[in-house]
């Protein structure tokens, strides 16, 4: 098991060929903002290369409360880039090269 290395609000942790990744901002219910998504995205991407499965999840008891409501702008330009990201981490988990596994709390 490697240590857990941390990108923003996502931790990233080997265990043997699987690639943790935990959105892990708990006390804002695991939300993420624009730099969060990128995090995400970039984390997502580098995992194709070296593992050979994506488990995705949140720190805490919750999984995530989507988008951060506090960095959401009224901005068009701001608001089409966030749009554009999350598009990204879609297409990167369904078209990805690995396998990836939600594991989500329930209650």
């Amino acid at each position: 098991m490697s240590d857990p290395q941390r990108a923003g609000a996502v931790r990233v942790e080997d265990r043997g060929h699987v690639r943790i990744l935990t959105l892990d901002r708990p006390e804002r219910r695991n939300a993420l903002d624009l730099a969060d998504r990128l995090d995400l995205l970039t984390a997502l991407r580098a995992a194709d290369h070296e593992a050979r499965a994506v488990v995705l999840t949140g720190a805490g008891s919750v999984f995530s409360a989507g988008g951060d409501i506090r960095s959401m702008s009224q901005d068009r330009d701001v608001a089409r880039q966030r749009l554009d990201v999350v598009n990204a981490v879609v297409r990167q988990l369904v078209t990805g090269d690995r396998p990836v596994i939600a594991a989500v709390e329930g209650g």
